[in-house]
C-alpha cells in the first residue's frame, strides 16, 4: 500500500510540472499575436530602409532645457505604450515594461521594438543595464509615424545607464544588444518628467582635451573640484573624467557608481566618466595597493596605458604623489600615471590596445599640489555657465551627492583648501614649461570640441589614430526569429506524459504480482 500512494503521488504530480509550461508556451503565442495584431493596426512597422529625408536627418539631436515638473508626477508613461515587436519570443520585455522585474535577460542581437500614438508626448527614454551582465555595445534607433528613421544612436558597454532625448517626431523606438545581457530598466517620460537624479551623457572621449584620473569616486570633488566645471562647461574643453576604483565595494558598491555620474551631471560634464574597476580599500601605502591589486591579477599601469590610448588626451591630471592625506590608493594612481604617460607612446608596451587604439603621447602631465612648475587656477571667478557660482563653489555642489561618504566633512575640506584643488605642478611636457601659471593649456591649441579631430604631433612621439570603425547601418539590423512551434512543443510533452504515466502503471503492476509472488511462497 505504501508503494502504491508513493506512485499515485507521482502520477499526480506530473501533470502539475508539465501541464502548466504547456499551457504558457501556448497562451504566449496566442498573447504575442493578439498584441502584435492590436500594433500592427495601430501603428506603422519601420520601413526596411529609411527614406532619403530620414537619412539627412540624421543629426545629433539637442538636450532641450527641462520644464519643472512636481515630484509627484515624475513617473513613466510605459502604460501608455506597447511593445510591438521583439526578435525572439523568450524576450519578455513587458515584464520590464511595467517595472515589476528584476532584469530581462536578452541575447545577442536582440531587438525590441516599442511605440505610440500621436496622442502621447514623449521627450526622453531612460534605460539601464544590470551592472553583473552589461552588453558590449547598443544602439537605439528614433522612427517616425510613417516608419522613418530620424536618428541612431550607438552607445558603448561602458556606459550602464544613460537618459536619451528623443528627436522631434519619434513615435517608435528600436533597441538593439550586441551581446547577451540583462536589461534592468527601460522607461519613457513626458516631457519634464524625467526624475532629476538621472543622468544624460554623451558616450566616452575617443579624444579627449584633457583626462582627469582620480582614485575614487568622489575625488574629482574632494581632492580636484573645479576642474570639470571650469575646463568644460565653462571653456569648451572635451574633459574626460576616470576612477581607478569603483569606491567601497561592500554595499555602497552601486551607490558610489550612482553618486559619481551624478555628482559630475551637476557639474555639466558632458561625456559618461569612466570606471576602471580596481579593488578598493584603504591602504596605508602605494606599495600595498599595488601589491593587493597584483595579487587580484589587476595591472594599474597598463590599465592607465590602455586608458591613455583609448582617449588620446593632449594634458592628464592626477593625485597629489603623496597622496594629499597619505591615502596609497591616491599615491598608487599618482606614480601609475607617470609611468602610463612614458609607456602609452611605446608600441612594445600592450601591443593589443596599440593595435586596437594606436599609441600616444600625452603633452603634458599635471600632479596635485607638485611643487615645480606651479599652476594655479582660477577657481574662484565667477562662470556663466552656472549663472555666475565658481567653480569651488560647484565642486562643493557636486560633492553634495556623495551621500555615502563624509559630505559636510569634505565640503568643509574644499571650501577651506586643505588640499587645494586650484593648485598642480607640471610634472612632465613635450612643449615646454609655463610662464603664466594660470592654466593647464598653455602652449597648447585651443580646444578641438569634436570626437573626430586628428591628433596634434609631438616633438617627440608621432601619435597613431585608432582604426577606423565600419559605418553603422541605417536601420537596425533584426535578428532572425528563432524557429520553433509551439503546439509541437505541447505534443511532445503530452506524449513524454503518457509514456511516464504508461511505465509508472507498468512498475505499479509488477510491484503487486512481486508481493503477491511473495506471499503466496509463504
Amino acid at each position: 500500500m505504501r508503494r502504491m500512494r508513493r506512485l499515485l503521488l507521482i502520477l499526480a504530480l506530473i501533470p502539475a510540472v508539465c501541464i502548466r509550461p504547456v499551457y504558457a508556451l501556448c497562451a504566449e503565442d496566442t498573447g504575442t499575436a493578439r498584441a502584435e495584431a492590436s500594433m500592427a493596426e495601430a501603428l506603422p512597422v519601420p520601413a526596411a530602409t529609411p527614406a532619403a529625408e530620414g537619412d539627412a536627418a540624421l543629426t545629433e539631436t539637442p538636450a532641450p532645457d527641462r520644464t519643472p515638473v512636481p515630484e509627484s508626477d515624475r513617473h513613466p508613461v510605459n502604460a501608455r505604450c506597447m511593445v510591438a515587436e521583439v526578435s525572439n519570443a523568450y524576450l519578455d520585455i513587458g515584464r520590464l515594461w511595467d517595472q515589476a522585474a528584476y532584469g530581462v535577460p536578452m541575447r545577442a542581437g536582440d531587438t525590441a521594438r516599442f511605440a505610440w500614438t500621436d496622442e502621447l508626448e514623449c521627450e526622453t527614454v531612460y534605460w539601464r543595464f544590470r551592472l553583473e551582465q552589461p552588453t558590449d555595445s547598443m544602439s537605439l534607433s528614433f522612427f517616425d509615424a510613417e516608419g522613418r528613421l530620424i536618428e541612431r544612436l550607438e552607445r558603448p558597454g561602458v556606459m550602464e545607464e544613460n537618459l536619451e532625448y528623443l528627436p522631434e517626431g519619434t513615435r517608435s523606438i528600436v533597441l538593439e544588444v550586441d551581446t547577451a545581457c540583462c536589461l534592468s530598466e527601460l522607461a519613457l517620460y513626458a516631457p519634464g518628467a524625467a526624475p532629476a537624479t538621472m543622468t544624460h551623457f554623451e558616450p566616452p572621449l575617443t579624444k579627449a582635451d584633457l583626462l582627469l584620473v582620480v582614485a575614487h569616486p568622489e575625488d574629482e570633488h574632494a581632492m580636484m573640484g573645479g576642474i570639470v566645471p571650469y575646463y568644460d562647461a565653462e571653456r569648451g574643453y572635451a574633459v574626460q573624467v576616470a576612477s581607478v576604483t569603483h569606491g567601497y565595494v561592500g554595499k555602497e558598491w552601486d551607490t558610489r557608481r550612482l553618486e559619481f555620474r551624478r555628482g559630475l551631471y551637476s557639474n555639466k560634464l558632458t561625456h559618461y566618466p569612466l570606471l576602471l574597476g580596481l579593488l578598493d580599500n584603504w591602504f596605508d601605502t602605494g606599495e600595498i595597493a599595488i601589491s593587493r591589486w597584483n595579487q587580484r591579477g589587476q595591472d594599474v599601469v597598463m590599465e592607465l596605458v590602455r586608458l591613455i590610448r583609448r582617449t588620446r588626451p593632449d594634458v592628464v591630471v592626477t593625485h597629489d604623489l603623496e597622496g594629499e592625506y597619505g591615502h596609497g590608493a591616491h599615491i598608487a594612481v599618482a606614480h601609475a600615471m607617470a609611468e602610463a604617460v612614458r609607456l602609452a607612446a611605446d608600441p612594445q608596451v600592450d601591443p593589443e590596445s596599440a593595435e586596437q587604439y594606436g599609441i600616444w603621447q600625452v603633452k603634458k602631465l599635471y600632479i596635485h599640489l607638485y611643487p615645480e612648475h606651479r599652476v594655479t587656477l582660477d577657481l574662484d571667478a565667477p562662470l556663466a555657465a552656472f549663472q555666475g557660482k565658481s567653480a569651488r563653489e560647484m565642486a562643493v555642489e557636486g560633492m553634495a551627492y556623495h551621500e555615502s561618504q563624509k559630505v559636510v566633512t569634505w565640503q568643509q575640506t574644499i571650501l577651506n583648501r586643505t588640499y587645494d584643488s586650484a593648485v598642480y605642478g607640471l610634472f612632465f611636457s613635450t612643449v615646454g614649461y609655463e610662464e603664466s601659471g594660470t592654466d593647464f593649456f598653455e602652449n597648447l591649441v585651443p580646444p578641438a570640441q569634436t570626437d573626430d579631430a586628428e591628433p596634434v604631433p609631438t616633438a617627440t612621439q608621432e601619435p597613431c589614430p585608432s582604426p577606423d570603425g565600419t559605418a553603422a547601418p541605417d536601420t537596425p539590423a533584426a535578428a532572425e526569429k528563432m524557429p520553433h512551434d509551439r503546439w509541437a512543443f505541447a505534443a511532445i510533452a503530452a506524449l513524454l506524459l503518457a509514456v511516464a504515466a504508461a511505465v509508472l502503471i507498468w512498475k505499479w503492476h509488477a510491484a503487486r504480482r512481486a508481493d503477491s509472488a511473495g506471499r503466496t511462497g509463504r
